[in-house]
């Protein structure tokens, strides 16, 4: 029997329809991505919808390959495939942040000090981690607070394992591969609000591994991290309009309150893992509330921040937490002044060593005197 030429035209009609639509929304797709590429190539444009996702931090470091050829962020990181990046090891006396002074070890640590992994007889060890305020932004090698808590207290050593950007989730791994060998006395956690937010993201200062929840457990991510010859070979196919839905995305969840208690989430179960390890090998977890900017004199009895590392200390036996802010509001009320307008001058610093050192040694006789 002959095809009915009725029903073939009308298949015929529905497939020219289908074709049209695909090309229509073909081309609409092609200028809305031409659109945005052509926005976000406009730094003062692309800045103002900038926010806390991957796609915007890796819009910034994409354009900063471009200005300073930096493979990072600063001059002294280099890649690194679990943390994605790392402090140079092996520096001597370099310049840096104006007419401060860099060294490192042959591990990458700050300062010019090796610690071997054995520990030395009769001496406590402590462990300092944390981002850019435990590395020393702004300040030279002898005016981080490790550098005046080794001061204060000359029998024990200070490691202090602080990079600059970096979140809890890199603060774990971190310990997980290097912390542990040195069989540390106590570890103490230099804790800032800002490392939460990088809790969430899987590129900052540059990619970095990211935890996330899965059945309940934090499962990493974005691990190893690619290389940036990788990242910048395969930018230009990366559909700009993803960039922008991220936006939304993001945007939506900071209104509606979901992005705050996935955060919040995270971070919990991030300081679990840390804890665990820390106690894993006898070492006494100690995490300390860092003030920042306008934090330094502030009147209020409880910040923000303080509320939720207090609210995740309470009932966990073993664990010590406290504030050095009251610290700081006792130096300003003698009529100190601190400089630092975000990261703290060398007086901020030795402010938190003094607090660090009264809390080891006067309240809870964690050291001796």
């Amino acid at each position: 029997m002959p095809p009915d030429p009725s029903t073939a035209a009308a298949k015929s009609a529905r497939w020219g329809k289908t074709w049209i639509v695909l090309g229509y929304s073909t081309f609409v797709l092609l200028v809305i991505e031409i659109s945005l590429r052509i926005f976000f190539a406009a730094p003062a444009l692309e800045a103002r919808l900038s926010v806390n996702d991957d796609y915007s931090w890796r819009r910034a470091w994409v354009r900063r390959q471009g200005a300073t050829q930096d493979k990072i962020f600063y001059s002294f990181d280099r890649y690194h495939p679990m943390y994605g990046w790392a402090t140079e090891p092996n520096l001597r006396d370099v310049p840096v942040f104006g007419d401060e002074i860099l060294n490192t070890n042959s591990r990458g640590l700050r300062g010019a000090r090796e610690f071997p992994y054995e520990r030395t007889p009769g001496q406590a060890r402590i462990i300092i981690l944390g981002d850019s305020f435990a590395f020393g932004d702004e300040v030279s090698d002898d005016e981080t607070f490790a550098a005046y808590l080794q001061t204060l207290l000359p029998e024990a050593e200070v490691i202090n394992m602080g990079v600059h950007g970096y979140g809890h989730d890199q603060m774990l791994l971190l310990f997980l591969e290097e912390g542990l060998k040195y069989g540390p006395d106590m570890v103490v956690l230099g804790f800032l609000p800002a490392d939460m937010e990088r809790n969430l993201v899987g590129f900052r200062d540059y990619a970095k591994p990211r935890f996330i929840i899965r059945d309940g457990a934090p499962v990493l991510t974005n691990s190893p991290v690619p290389p940036p010859e990788e990242v910048l070979r395969w930018d230009w196919a990366r559909p700009r309009l993803i960039d922008a839905l991220s936006i939304i995305t993001t945007g939506v969840e900071d209104y509606s309150g979901a992005r705050e208690r996935q955060r919040a989430l995270v971070t919990e179960l991030i300081l679990d893992q840390l804890r665990g390890a820390i106690e894993s090998v006898g070492a006494v977890p100690i995490f300390v509330y860092l003030p920042f900017g306008p934090e330094v004199s502030s009147r209020e009895h409880l910040l923000p921040g303080e509320r939720v590392l207090f609210d995740y200390c309470a009932g966990k036996a073993g664990l010590y937490c406290f504030s050095t802010r009251p610290y700081f509001r006792a130096k300003i009320e003698a009529g100190v002044n601190f400089e630092a307008l975000f990261h703290w001058d060398p007086i901020g610093h030795q402010t938190v060593a003094e607090g660090l050192f009264d809390f080891l040694v006067n309240q809870h006789q964690l050291l001796p005197r």
